[in-house]
């Protein structure tokens, strides 16, 4: 009995131990926008920028500091120097069916059932119901293209979280790839020349961990925050082991 009672302690603290580790994922992919990564780790459709005459409203879709005329100089948080941003995106020939698009170079999945999507996201104010950016990942092998997330007219349809001109990082669970290579793609679409959204820090990574509890979404893309340890239980299984050690 004595010996039971010394292995249960045992099992509690380890099992402790164990909670109170913190999660390891392995980076996959990452993409700071620190440099000019066109043609290159990256492709774009209706990409440039353009500061027209008075007759025509400027407009860009690329690096911040590519930006000609300085009209999305207002975003703050970001990391590092530059991030990817557009404006006044109707003006560039994108519309809300064949919107302006940043297409990321194929990403190997071969072995990894479970992906985890980080990226920080901002827009300007005073966006509609019209203006949007969405997250895609497309199945290159089967041209078949997922919804992550849209953001319409600033809010998440996943979470319901608010887009601002501070830069937030929003975190997806992409469970259950059953294919070997993925793009990711960004769609984004707005029809005035004070409407912007803009990207930057995306990372992708093996997501090792995730409550299920708190998962959200299509049922065919799940949204979900990887969480802390349960410190309750950790802490339970802590006193439980203290109890067991007073008895021996």
């Amino acid at each position: 009995m004595l010996n039971i009672i010394r292995i249960s302690k045992t099992l509690g603290l380890a099992c402790a131990l164990f909670l109170s580790l913190p999660s390891h994922a392995e980076l996959i992919f990452s993409e700071n926008f620190e440099s000019d990564g066109l043609n290159q780790r990256y492709t774009s459709a209706q990409q440039g920028t353009f500061d027209g005459p008075r007759t025509a409203r400027d407009w860009h879709w690329q690096l911040q500091s590519m930006n000609q005329n300085g009209n999305t100089n207002f975003y703050t948080n970001y990391e590092g120097r530059d991030f990817w941003s557009g404006i006044n995106l109707d003006e560039n020939g994108s519309t809300s069916s064949a919107p302006s698009v940043l297409l990321f170079d194929p990403i190997s999945t071969k072995g990894i059932s479970s992906l985890k999507l980080s990226v920080d996201l901002a827009s300007s104010t005073g966006l509609e119901s019209s203006d949007f950016i969405s997250i895609y990942s497309i199945d290159i092998a089967r041209h078949h293209k997922t919804l992550i997330d849209t953001f319409e007219a600033g809010t998440s349809i996943m979470t319901e979280y608010d887009l601002s001109t501070a830069f937030q990082t929003f975190d997806y669970i992409l469970p259950d790839f059953n294919f070997n290579f993925f793009q990711l793609s960004f769609e984004a679409y707005t029809n005035a020349s004070k409407e912007s959204f803009a990207i930057d820090n995306i990372q992708i990574a093996s997501a090792r961990t995730q409550r299920q509890d708190d998962q959200v979404g299509t049922g065919t893309t799940e949204v979900a925050r990887v969480d802390a340890p349960n410190h309750i239980l950790m802490m339970a299984l802590v006193a439980i082991g203290l109890i067991f050690r007073k008895t021996i």
